[in-house]
């Protein structure tokens, strides 16, 4: 199972597939010193049968395409670990707020949970494999993740099943213990102190400052619901704190999770305008013709548009910054019309054929009126940051 899983790791991730786990068995086995088991595991059957599943792929696509083993192997695993090529930069900490998000509710329950782990120098790990193991897979996601000169949010997911498994084997020692654990205690309460917190930003006055950026406006304009939750976690929060009880308390906070989790849910499709390109497909699958090209100018195809050719079932030209679509620019000088660097894009948009559909936002429309290229250029819809403009005669 662990072979099957890491090659499908691989298939879908690349070589992290194969590292992350690799990495945290090794860094268990070495620390708590556990040689004969792991000699006990038939690690050459795994390791043939993980290469027998996720090396044709690899394979076939380099023969196809030669120089897919240096943009793969380098260009998306080295370069983008230990250069700023990708433009993902961002400070050495900014997985740990990331993790502290993500992991809620439960997140106030971290601090402990790493306090316990490491105090007496770590002996506790090294009577237990299992928390070892836990430990160990969530701290070598987080550093190696750290000093990765690119960050996304996503890239932190397979911590999280650690941190479960780690947090969920905490509580079920303190549902065994007579008394209710203080730290237990302390969680509720820091929850409720969150839960009053996030509420006071989302409804009072002074906090607008706060949400200055068009969509987190969207989302507090339509944040009634979500206040109503809040103030309703509160008062089951402060109920279960009161009852002095792991269960309670355990329950409290997993009826508070649902509550917020569904209710963020169903306020989600007021970002949809900012988040997704559906209705700009939407627009354009309806009036566009076959023959009519799509545009994206100025704004950034990787971050903006990457879901646009999916609903518009259509392929969008880039003119600007082609970002990570540069590598099959470059290898397919066919296609190069289909591609115009910043310098030359507001020259290349002039020359295309009326009926034209350009998609860009008010800083590059603007850039383009004080041009006096804007002029056959007009206005559809707008979605979100987004304006659908058509090329007119």
């Amino acid at each position: 199972l662990l072979a099957v899983a890491v090659a499908g790791g691989v298939l879908t991730k690349g070589l992290i597939g194969v590292v992350f786990p690799v990495a945290v068995l090794g860094l268990t086995v070495a620390y708590t010193r556990s040689w004969g088991q792991a000699r006990k595991i038939s690690w050459q059957p795994a390791f043939f049968l993980a290469v027998l599943l996720s090396a044709p792929w690899f394979v076939l696509i380099s023969l196809k395409h030669p120089y897919f083993p240096y943009f793969f192997f380098v260009r998306e695993h080295l370069e983008r670990f230990l250069t700023t090529v990708h433009h993902r930069e961002a400070p050495f900490y900014f997985f740990v707020p990331v993790v502290l998000a993500g992991f809620l509710p439960w997140s106030v329950y971290l601090p402990k949970l790493w306090m316990s782990a490491f105090e007496h120098r770590g002996i506790a790990m090294k009577r237990d494999p299992v928390l070892a193991l836990l430990v160990l897979w969530s701290l070598f996601v987080l550093v190696f993740f750290s000093f990765s000169q690119s960050k996304l949010v996503g890239y932190i997911l397979p911590i999280l099943p650690a941190l479960a498994l780690w947090c969920g084997r905490a509580f079920a020692e303190s549902l065994e213990e007579p008394e209710t654990p203080s730290w237990v205690q302390w969680g509720v309460l820091a929850l409720v102190l969150f839960h009053s917190g996030a509420l006071c930003v989302l409804k009072l006055p002074c906090a607008a400052p706060l949400f200055q950026d068009p969509a987190a406006a969207a989302f507090r304009a339509h944040g009634d619901t979500l206040s109503l939750i809040l103030g309703l976690n509160v008062f089951i929060l402060v109920g279960v704190w009161g009852m002095r009880q792991s269960v309670a308390a355990l329950g409290g906070m997993m009826m508070a999770q649902v509550l917020l989790l569904s209710t963020l849910a169903t306020l989600a499709t007021d970002l949809d305008p900012y988040m997704s390109n559906k209705g700009l497909a939407r627009v354009l699958s309806l009036r566009a013709k076959p023959e009519e090209r799509v545009v994206s100018y100025g704004v950034s195809y990787e971050n903006v548009l990457q879901s646009l050719p999916f609903y518009a079932k259509r392929r969008v030209a880039v003119f600007g910054d082609a970002g990570e679509l540069s590598t099959g620019r470059d290898q397919a000088p066919e296609d190069a019309d289909w591609f115009s660097a910043e310098p030359t894009a507001s020259d290349a948009l002039s020359k295309m054929p009326t009926g034209t559909w350009v998609i860009t936002n008010e800083e590059y429309l603007k850039g383009l009126t004080q041009k006096g290229l804007a002029e056959d250029l007009e206005p559809v819809t707008h979605e979100g940051k987004l304006l659908l403009l058509h090329k007119v005669p």
